[in-house]
């Protein structure tokens, strides 16, 4: 008897969504499992199956229920793996994931996908990184303050990786985002689509939320005004970044538009 593994049971057991029923429940949670895995080909293999590239069906409402949100949700770490000695293939398995769900029809601008990949990742992760590094090996003596400073710029590059490729996939690089949608809790467990849409209309733009994150993230700020441009809330959010060096980055580059 094949075993069925606990987050596939949950999803089929949980009481979200009891619309959805049968064979259309079992390909939203096949496709929610595919990229958790970020395994493009059993992403594509879902596709093929006629799933919605759309939808997808995890145990936590909301928040599991949107293959690129939750693609947005992972975060494949590249530094660990090369100090292993491990391979990288080109395209990386969260690109590769996120194409497949795009040539496969899903709609890059249903959500603010560019805002939430900019706000789920941030300043606090890289600060953490710089205090306590991860070893590659636990044999070896704690990493240095060089080391945590390359694995803070990895982070960073690993990121931007997905960013670039949504922005290239032709994410709307201004649509508005909120946090209460895309932060854990049990209000966004229970929010529907209508109610998100409500909560980001009052939103930000991705461009100012990145640059609240100070200079340490000055490439993602970059990579962003390839796409897009400041506004006057981008000097607001400079000043938010209490970095006096992503003030002055944005007032010249403000002053010279």
């Amino acid at each position: 008897m094949a075993r069925v593994s606990f987050s596939r049971l949950k999803a089929m057991m949980e009481p979200w969504y009891p619309e959805i029923q049968g064979e259309e429940r079992e390909r939203q949670v096949e496709l929610h499992n595919a990229v958790q895995k970020l395994d493009k080909d059993e992403v594509q293999s879902c596709l093929d199956k006629g799933t919605d590239p759309d939808r997808c069906l995890g145990g936590e409402g909301w928040k599991s229920n949107n293959p690129i949100r939750l693609l947005n949700r992972k975060f494949y770490r590249t530094y660990g793996r090369l100090k292993r000695g491990e391979e990288i293939s080109d395209p990386a398995p969260d690109v590769a994931t996120l194409q497949a769900l795009v040539e496969g029809g899903a709609d890059i601008n249903r959500e603010p996908y560019v805002w939430q990949r900019v706000f789920l990742w941030n300043k606090t992760d890289t600060d953490n990184i710089l205090k306590q590094p991860i070893r590659a090996h636990y044999d070896i003596p704690k990493p240095t303050q060089e080391e945590a400073e390359a694995e803070a710029v990895s982070y960073i590059k690993d990121a931007n990786r997905i960013l670039e490729a949504l922005l290239r996939a032709g994410a709307n690089p201004d649509k508005l985002g909120h946090p209460v949608p895309y932060t854990p809790s049990e209000e966004s467990n229970f929010i529907t689509d209508e109610e998100a849409a409500v909560f980001f209309a009052q939103g930000t733009r991705p461009i100012n939320e990145a640059i609240k994150k100070g200079m340490v993230w000055e490439s993602q700020v970059d990579l962003l005004l390839q796409y897009t441009k400041l506004d006057e809330a981008s000097l607001e959010a400079a000043r938010e970044s209490n970095d006096p060096g992503m003030v002055d980055k944005i007032t010249k580059l403000w002053n010279e538009m």
